[in-house]
């Protein structure tokens, strides 16, 4: 059975988890490689550091999970249609901008890799639940966390509304 390998990357945790059939079979968190932890460290080294991490796990989950068919990574700040992260302030405060994380995965690894902005993700899964999305053509989600984010969601379309740099309601990520 075909397997997603996906990462949730936030500032103060990191996590990884198999996806098959719908269902989470294993899990990982470990702290995030971020300017908060690592104060030493250039932007570059704390991108250089989550790539390594990231593909490690990819190499561990793969020797786990042969059919692995996919890899997602959901992370904080403005993240461009072609997984450009262009901020994210909580891994990287303003230390680096415009880090082609997928790009830079893809080039390790033979699987399809996927980079989007964290809330994308959230917003997209309340928007198919028919208890928030039941007769209305769009749904909003606002967090509060390290940054404020606000995402809309075209619920018949099943579309994120998003600008041609990636851009939504990013409110505390600029």
């Amino acid at each position: 059975m075909n397997s997603i390998l996906t990462f949730d990357i936030g500032g103060t945790y990191f996590r990884c988890a198999v996806v098959q059939a719908n269902q989470i079979i294993e899990v990982r968190k470990l702290p995030s490689p971020s300017f908060y932890r690592f104060r030493d460290l250039s932007g570059e080294e704390l991108v250089d550091r989550l790539i390594q991490l990231i593909c490690g796990m990819i190499e561990d989950f793969e020797k786990l999970y042969p059919r692995l068919s996919g890899v997602v990574l959901a992370v904080p700040g403005l993240v461009t249609h072609h997984g450009v992260v262009v901020s994210a302030p909580p891994l990287w405060g303003d230390l680096v901008s415009n880090v082609p994380l997928q790009s830079a995965i893809q080039a390790r690894t033979q699987l399809k890799v996927v980079v989007f902005n964290d809330l994308c993700g959230t917003a997209l899964f309340y928007s198919q639940l028919p208890s928030y999305s039941e007769g209305i053509d769009f749904i909003t989600v606002i967090t509060l966390s390290t940054g404020v984010g606000c995402k809309t969601v075209d619920v018949k379309q099943q579309l994120v509304l998003l600008d041609a740099g990636g851009m939504s309601g990013e409110i505390g990520h600029v």
